[in-house]
């Protein structure tokens, strides 16, 4: 084995990890600045960064939308692993979260006639532009972790 061999393997896979954390307040007023964040993370690609913001705004507004008030803020995680797999995390504390989620309603996308407009469809394209969405659920809070 020569000494760039070596060298390579004695290369933890940790220093190809792409990783970025933020928190933020837990409003719409939230929206550009992580918008901002997203399009200075390094992602493999231009695609899949939008993939990403797309994905990350569209949860970021069901929280405020669904979860709010979010005691604490919210704290986002982004991390890209040695294989190229991206994941995004959002991590907050929330009394009325846990009961959206179990509450009955349409599960598939229905008009809205007091606000002219469809509803639903987010997290359907969440679900199709990702390749895994989980709630964890905990003392601490709760956390929605997305993988691509």
């Amino acid at each position: 084995m020569g000494a760039a061999e070596r060298r390579k393997r004695a290369r933890p896979s940790a220093l190809r990890e792409r990783r970025a954390v933020a928190r933020f307040q837990g409003t719409r007023t939230d929206f550009p600045a992580f918008e901002h964040l997203v399009d200075g993370l390094d992602c493999p690609d231009d695609k899949a960064r939008a993939r990403l913001r797309l994905v990350g705004l569209e949860l970021f507004d069901n929280l405020v939308r669904h979860a709010g008030p979010l005691r604490g803020g919210v704290r986002m995680r982004y991390g890209e692993d040695a294989s190229g797999r991206m994941s995004l995390a959002f991590s907050f504390r929330s009394r009325r979260f846990r009961a959206w989620l179990k509450a009955p309603g349409p599960s598939l996308p229905s008009w809205s006639p007091a606000e002219k407009r469809w509803r639903g469809l987010g997290l359907i394209m969440v679900r199709n532009l990702s390749s895994r969405v989980e709630h964890r659920s905990g003392p601490s809070g709760d956390r929605i972790v997305v993988t691509f």
